[in-house]
C-alpha cells in the first residue's frame, strides 16, 4: 500500500517538472533578451506607459477614436534603435523630475514614449488631438 502511494506521488512530481520545463520553454521570449538584449516584457511596458498617458490626458470621458497601440509602438521602435538596452533601462528606471517651471528634466526613454522628442524617425501622432 506504501509502495503504490510512493508511486503517485513521484509520478505526479515527474509530471509538474515536465509541465514546468514546457511552460518554460515557451515564455523564454518574456525571460531571455533577443540579440538586442531587448525582451518582450520591455516592449510591452513601454508600449502600455505610452498608451496609458494617451488615453489618461486625452480620453478619460470620452472614447478614443483611433488606436495609440501603433503610434506607440513606433515610438518604442525609435527607441531600441537610438539606445542600447543597458542605455534603455537606466533611462526607464529614472523617475522623471518635475522642474519648479512645471516641465520635467529631460528623459530620452519617457521623451520618446510620450512624444515630447521629435526626430526625424518619429511617428506622427496620427492627429491626436492635444490635451
Amino acid at each position: 500500500m506504501m509502495r503504490k502511494s510512493k508511486l503517485v506521488f513521484v509520478s505526479i512530481a515527474l509530471l509538474g517538472l515536465i509541465l514546468g520545463l514546457i511552460v518554460s520553454f515557451f515564455n523564454h521570449q518574456l525571460i531571455f533578451a533577443d540579440e538586442t538584449g531587448f525582451r518582450d516584457y520591455d516592449k510591452h511596458k513601454a508600449i502600455n506607459t505610452c498608451m496609458e498617458k494617451i488615453y489618461l490626458e486625452r480620453y478619460q470621458y470620452e472614447a478614443a477614436e483611433q488606436d495609440s497601440f501603433y503610434l506607440c509602438e513606433q515610438r518604442y521602435r525609435e527607441l531600441t534603435q537610438t539606445l542600447s538596452h543597458a542605455d534603455f533601462l537606466q533611462a526607464k528606471n529614472q523617475t522623471p523630475i518635475q522642474q519648479a517651471d512645471g516641465h520635467f528634466a529631460p528623459n530620452i526613454y519617457y521623451d520618446t514614449l510620450f512624444g515630447r522628442v521629435q526626430t526625424p524617425t518619429s511617428p506622427s501622432d496620427f492627429n491626436l488631438p492635444k490635451p
